[in-house]
């Protein structure tokens, strides 16, 4: 989609001596260094990330594997996505059901 991005982050163990990142830390430094890229290709200075994010701890290999396949779902979606300005104005009221590819994954919002 070119309106967000999805990721899947493998939290390991540290290793003696190792500063332990958390989650919010890495999504702020991955959002810091992905603006000053993009900008400076752009020649613009203007927020290129909303504020805060969403993560979603996974528990098993049948969830993993679910997400997986949302994820890669996800851009075939985009010509119903109501943020999609190619949209026909006619079918926006009714995209939100098609356009989720089926149930929600629950998320929790962070904060970055």
């Amino acid at each position: 989609m070119p309106n967000h991005v999805h990721g899947i982050v493998v939290l390991k163990p540290p290793l003696a001596g190792d500063r332990i990142h958390p989650l919010p830390e890495i999504v702020r430094g991955y959002k810091t260094f992905s603006s000053r890229a993009a900008n400076a290709v752009r020649r613009r200075t203007e927020p290129l990330w909303q504020r805060g994010f969403y993560d979603r701890i996974v528990r098993d290999e049948d969830e993993l594997a679910r997400i997986r396949e949302y994820i890669d779902n996800n851009p075939i979606v985009w010509h119903l996505d109501r943020e999609n300005p190619e949209l026909p104005t006619a079918i926006r009221p009714v995209e939100a059901g098609l356009a989720s590819g089926g149930a929600p994954i629950p998320r929790r919002q962070g904060r970055v």
